[in-house]
């Protein structure tokens, strides 16, 4: 089975005065079943965005701000747009990413704890054990201060790299990089960005749609018309 894919469009929305709201478009060619993640970056403020039908599946403190994931399952009559909201004012920046080919009843195969520092080099953590499967996986990085950019971990795709224009303390950065693999773990390694500030990175390992298998019931079925067939003296019984 193919890994799951992200779509071509990654909309994003940079709000450089303090706000208390984040309007990011929907994908374009979201489709039912889709799989979206939001990822928003918060300066000068430790809070988690909010949206209701929208599940945060991490968040963590980079030292003056915040990034949080969210995740959305695409249904049929998807809004053209999201409004994220959170209580205290904060310049912010924000993307979704909308992922294809995903498991919809539980996306992550992994979701390790997000890693923190203080340097040039965002280091996003290794998955930890995963089955032998097909996978994507979206490596994210967040910053204090905008006015950055970032080069991804090596291999990766970048999918988002946006930042507020400011360099104050209050702003914010961040990074999303994609890697499509079939292997027993990952670690994506490390974003270089252009300045040495706190961050906090993140890898979300996402799953392939789990593969059906036949039933016990339908495998007894066939063997037993074969038995039949094979030995018709037996066929008393059936």
């Amino acid at each position: 089975m193919p890994s799951p894919t992200t779509r071509a469009d990654v909309p994003f929305d940079i709000n450089d005065n303090a706000v208390i709201t984040s309007t990011i478009s929907k994908p374009s060619g979201t489709a039912e079943g889709d799989v979206m993640y939001a990822v928003l970056s918060l300066g000068g403020q430790n809070e988690t965005p909010a949206l209701a039908g929208w599940t945060t599946i991490a968040s963590q403190d980079r030292s003056f701000g915040r990034c949080s994931i969210l995740r959305k399952v695409a249904g049929g009559a998807e809004p053209a747009s999201y409004t994220f909201t959170w209580v205290s004012i904060s310049q912010s920046v924000g993307c979704i990413v909308a992922v294809v080919g995903a498991d919809t009843d539980a996306p992550e195969e992994a979701n390790p704890t997000p890693t923190t520092g203080t340097s040039t080099d965002p280091d996003p953590p290794a998955s930890g054990a995963l089955p032998s499967k097909d996978y994507l996986a979206l490596a994210i990085a967040s910053q204090r201060r905008g006015d950055a950019t970032y080069t991804p971990p090596s291999g990766y795709v970048e999918e988002s790299d946006i930042a507020n224009s400011s360099s104050s303390i209050a702003s914010s950065s961040q990074s999303v990089a994609s890697l499509e693999f079939t292997a027993t773990s990952e670690d994506p390694g490390i974003f270089t960005s252009t300045r040495s500030e706190p961050w906090a990175a993140f890898t979300i390992i996402v799953a392939p749609p789990a593969v059906a298998v036949s039933g016990e019931e339908g495998l007894i079925g066939v063997q037993l018309d074969t038995q039949v067939v094979r030995n018709p003296d037996k066929m008393v019984g059936y």
